[in-house]
């Protein structure tokens, strides 16, 4: 039988600052800048997965493109149109991002305005509301196909995201906190039913892994603080 290893990877981000993930403002909605909310419980905040690999790709270096995350299309926006021909397309990567766990963070709201340099004084014009949450964990999830790959766990021990808007008053400043992954084997029978029956659970933090499974860390040491200000 053809064995079919694959690989669940667990990233747990903490948010030490301030942050918001905007969202679009309604016509009814009483805040000017809301910040997103979990399709899964609308009163929670919500971080998207991709806002995470936006700030992954840079990060992973050269390996993003050419193992993990695959091409993307600004891969081919600065290149000189003669070298991008009509067979160039985005190659996917190893690493399969399958999103966010649900945070239990809800959305503060609180007004701001900018000051007018010339009263040095509060300009009423520009009064609005804005959402944001206060310091919290997220994790994010992903697999690829294959056994653990110690450099990518090193590579997501060291990283250290900005998440949301405000980055330039300090907020969203972030560190990875935990890595884990493990590797199940589904053409075994106890693996593969643990796979289609148990995976969610143990997704979403509620579940165990099959006996005589053990979670892989990285060789490195996450990070311990953030040293961004305060926003």
């Amino acid at each position: 039988m053809c064995r079919v290893i694959v690989t669940l990877v667990s990233c747990s981000i903490t948010i030490d600052q301030r942050w918001a993930v905007g969202a679009v403002a309604g016509a009814h909605d009483e805040t000017d800048l809301p910040v997103a909310r979990d399709p899964r419980a609308r009163a929670q905040a919500w971080i998207p997965a991709t806002s995470l690999v936006g700030s992954l790709r840079p990060h992973l270096g050269e390996s993003a493109a050419h193992v993990w995350l695959g091409s993307a299309m600004r891969d081919f926006e600065d290149a000189p149109s003669a070298t991008v021909s009509e067979s160039s397309t985005i190659q996917a990567g190893r690493l399969r991002v399958l999103g966010t766990r649900p945070i239990e963070a809800s959305p503060r709201t609180r007004g701001t305005t900018a000051v007018s340099r010339e009263r040095g004084a509060a300009d009423g014009r520009t009064l609005r509301t804005e959402e944001s949450v206060e310091p919290t964990e997220v994790t994010l999830l992903m697999e690829h196909n294959g056994a653990a790959d110690t450099a990518l766990l090193n590579l997501l021990a060291s990283w250290r995201p900005v998440i949301g808007r405000g980055r330039g008053i300090g907020l969203g400043a972030a560190r990875v906190s935990a890595v884990s992954s493990v590797t199940l084997d589904l053409s075994n029978p106890e693996h593969l039913t643990w796979w289609l029956g148990d995976r969610t659970a143990y997704l979403l933090g509620s579940g165990g892994l099959p006996d005589g499974l053990k979670c892989q860390h990285p060789t490195a040491t996450p990070l311990r603080n953030a040293t961004a200000p305060m926003g």
